[in-house]
């Protein structure tokens, strides 16, 4: 049997109270124990093993209807332990403790919604706090792309500068042989292919291939509506360093860490 109440429900059972009494074996049972007594003596020496399960003539204790009800409340994991959950009929009967039985049921009830609630908020926080990670995860690697993609452009615009210093440099000079002038024309190839690298047309195509900047930054927006800020970005630490960094004044190593838990806003 139970008792629902909108989300919540609880289980109670009703059952006729058992009195456990001390046998009290009439004559015959006497007679027929003292029998049996008899027999073991007579058998002692012979291998028994009915020391095992001693027979006996009349059991130890009787188990006695008393016509009296309990109402019984199964246990759910709450937080108020000093709930109610057994009605005996001792000094009143069930009928004349209902008032007292149904206010215990409302608020056993009222218990288990309140540690469901509390459940259901733990299992929110902690979906949210896995999505912001997540969040957070690609939003750091998004940002080491965008890193690696400037960066990219950075030193192709340098080893574009040096190029054209040397072509003009050797320009500059008296006229060269026809080796020089081979090399000059690949050299003005190879930068006239790092400008139309560096150019509008051909880095906005690689920013429409990576998506590194899109109109509509969905990652950013998910965190604003999780109320949380993007976090720190973390640079990724390099693949290999040289032996002299360690030692270093300008050392980094110290930013590769975030410095506080954002993902607990």
């Amino acid at each position: 049997m139970g008792v629902t109440l909108d989300a919540d429900s609880i289980e109670f059972s009703v059952v006729e109270n058992i009195e456990k009494r001390k046998h009290i074996p009439t004559a015959d049972e006497l007679a027929r124990e003292e029998a049996i007594k008899k027999k073991a003596e007579k058998n002692r020496g012979y291998p028994d093993w009915s020391y095992l399960n001693p027979e006996r003539a009349y059991p130890e204790f009787d188990y006695i209807r008393t016509g009296k009800i309990s109402i019984q409340i199964a246990h759910q994991y709450t937080s108020a332990h000093s709930l109610r959950r057994n009605w005996h009929e001792r000094k009143k009967t069930i009928e004349d403790q209902l008032d007292e039985i149904v206010s215990g049921m409302l608020a056993y009830i009222a218990a288990v919604k309140t540690k469901r609630l509390e459940r259901e908020e733990w299992d929110r926080n902690w979906k949210r706090n896995g999505r912001i990670r997540e969040l957070s995860e690609n939003y750091n690697a998004r940002e080491n792309k965008r890193l690696g993609f400037v960066k990219q452009l950075m030193e192709d615009a340098q080893e574009l500068d040096s190029f054209q210093s040397l072509i003009d440099r050797i320009e500059t000079t008296p006229p060269a042989d026809e080796k020089v002038l081979r090399m000059l024309h690949w050299m003005k190839n190879y930068a006239s292919g790092l400008k139309e690298k560096l150019g509008y047309p051909a880095i906005a195509v690689r920013l429409e291939s990576d998506n590194l900047f899109p109109e509509q930054d969905m990652i950013v927006e998910e965190l604003q509506q999780l109320n949380v800020d993007p976090p720190e970005f973390v640079k990724e630490k390099p693949a290999r360093e040289s032996h002299g960094s360690c030692g270093s004044g300008n050392s980094s190593a110290g930013s590769w860490f975030p410095s506080k838990q954002w993902y607990h806003k």
